[in-house]
């Protein structure tokens, strides 16, 4: 026998039972989650934000963000919606910042459209459409038999794991397996994997 719908991965298991949504109900066995969606953003400013992307328009909208905390007005021409870990953000060019930045959808707030022609879209997003190799391992300072036990949890018991993504998701899969850069200041046992070869990441991969 063989799977016909699915390929045995546990993954699908999770999303077949629905487990982003109510997991307990739909698996029929009991569970809790810790996982809380991190993003709260209003219909009508999403909807705006969705359309700006089907349309290749931009918007104008109220952000925060950690160097600037105040709200302010930015505008903005988004390209792609981006799901990592508990939020949701926009890959899209900043006319204030003069290049292509994320957003977090949570800060948004007052989304209009504005008509702005001639803005920089999708295609001309060189860190978009130039993928990057992010391989992680087992973080050097564990012991044989506790490498072994990750490799096995995280990489089905290969050295090592790695994903080829577009070079602005490199940090996204770094924060989603907390990651380590440097095994002096991210040591073990609170980081378990270490990215192999930081290094050699192109330019943007890393946030700074």
């Amino acid at each position: 026998m063989r799977p016909d719908l699915t390929s045995g991965l546990f993954d699908e298991y999770e999303r077949l039972i629905g487990a982003t949504s109510n997991a307990q109900v739909l698996a029929g066995v009991p569970s809790s989650m810790v996982g809380v969606g991190g993003t709260r953003i209003s219909y009508t400013d999403h909807s705006r934000i969705h359309e700006s992307i089907r349309s290749g328009s931009a918007i104008s909208m109220t952000y925060r963000s950690m160097s600037q905390p105040v709200a302010h007005r930015r505008t903005i021409r988004p390209h792609t919606l981006i799901k990592a870990g508990a939020r949701w953000h926009v890959r899209a060019w900043c006319i204030a910042a003069g290049q292509f930045r994320d957003f977090n959808l949570g800060r948004m707030t007052e989304v209009e459209a504005v008509a702005l022609q001639d803005l920089p879209g999708k295609d001309e997003d060189v860190q978009w459409a130039t993928k990057a190799s992010i391989r992680l391992i087992a973080h050097p300072q564990l012991t044989a038999a506790q490498r072994e036990m990750v490799c096995e949890e995280y990489m089905q018991g290969t050295s090592g794991l790695r994903f080829e993504v577009e070079v602005p998701l490199v940090q996204y899969v770094i924060q989603a397996y907390r990651a380590g850069l440097d095994p002096q200041r991210h040591s073990a046992p609170d980081y378990l994997l270490m990215v192999d070869q930081p290094e050699s990441l192109p330019d943007g991969a890393i946030w700074h």
